[in-house]
């Protein structure tokens, strides 16, 4: 299921009327009318080194939030059943530090919910209602492709790491203009083939649209090698924090597993000490654990698109 472009509206085509509206409403009131916001079409250089500026300001971030999650239910087979998905409320933390490390949490009345976490050698996944369950595995293990909701797809699609020039394309879209990050893929012949004869494949592997205002990343997409798309990220409601504009709600639909996380942030900071202990693998509150690169090596189905059964 494909995601609905960023390109063909995104809740904003009543803003102009929204604006007009105000302005008109401010004349009758004697006010001075609502200036709207002023767009700019800067070169595709500039947009990408103020890009790669803001990404390599935020170090890290550490927030509260509130989690609205919405996955998928399975049936035994761990088939997904039409139509019927499970939905938790709850309050965390969501705190990263660039590259790999990520904590986010979420409770409900103090009861733990679900962990979504990586540091610099493995991630894990775990979910206590109804399924009571842990996925786990090394970044560069077997297993990677198996699991559900990976956090290196999260910490990917945050708009926070620069890209590199000389694998980047870029296209202007009607509302957003839109750096494009490459894959290369070198396929070398057989050893009794011609040695010369080398195939470089290009293909897309993440999309940023950057709206034409503040220039920020607005929406980011992440592909898999045959542009299926796996994870589309919305960055709202910006606000500028210690001098950065940082976005305060962030929605996270995994694609394939047709699942959604929408996190409203409050009480950022991107100077707040992180200590190595809060990226730590500890016991997760759950009855059971899965090992997805045992389980990749055994041949071992691999489990439901969501990861809940």
């Amino acid at each position: 299921m494909k995601p609905d472009p960023v390109c063909r509206g995104d809740g904003r085509r009543g803003v102009p009327a929204a604006l007009a509206l105000l302005a008109a409403l401010a004349v009758l009131a004697g006010c001075k009318p609502v200036e709207p916001p002023v767009e700019e079409t800067l070169p595709r250089a500039t947009l990408v080194e103020r890009y790669n500026a803001r990404a390599e300001t935020i170090k890290s971030l550490w927030s509260r939030c509130h989690v609205e999650a919405r996955v998928p239910k399975f049936d035994r087979q761990g088939r997904p059943i039409k139509g019927r998905y499970e939905a938790w409320p709850a309050d965390g933390n969501f705190i990263l530090r660039k590259p790999r490390d990520l904590f986010l949490e979420g409770r409900f009345f103090s009861d733990p919910v679900f962990g979504l976490h990586s540091n610099s050698e493995m991630y894990w996944f775990w979910v206590k209602p109804e399924a009571s369950v842990e996925y786990h595995g090394r970044h560069d293990g077997p297993g990677a492709k198996r699991f559900p909701l990976r956090p290196d797809y999260l910490l990917d699609t945050l708009g926070v790491f620069p890209v590199t020039t000389d694998l980047s394309a870029f296209r202007r879209g009607d509302q957003y203009d839109v750096i494009q990050v490459m894959d290369v893929d070198v396929a070398r012949p057989a050893p009794n083939k011609h040695p010369e004869q080398v195939a470089v494949r290009l293909s897309v592997r993440q999309e940023i649209f950057l709206e034409r205002v503040h220039h920020d990343p607005m929406e980011v997409r992440l592909y898999d090698g045959e542009g299926e798309v796996l994870v589309v990220s919305r960055l709202e409601d910006y606000r500028e924090v210690e001098g950065v504009r940082v976005p305060t709600r962030l929605v996270y639909r995994f694609v394939p597993a047709d699942a959604t996380f929408t996190l409203t942030l409050k009480d950022i900071s991107l100077s707040k000490p992180l200590k190595d202990a809060a990226f730590a693998r500890r016991p997760a509150p759950v009855a059971h654990t899965r090992d997805l690169d045992a389980e990749a090596e055994s041949g071992l189905p691999a489990p439901p698109a969501a990861g809940l059964k």
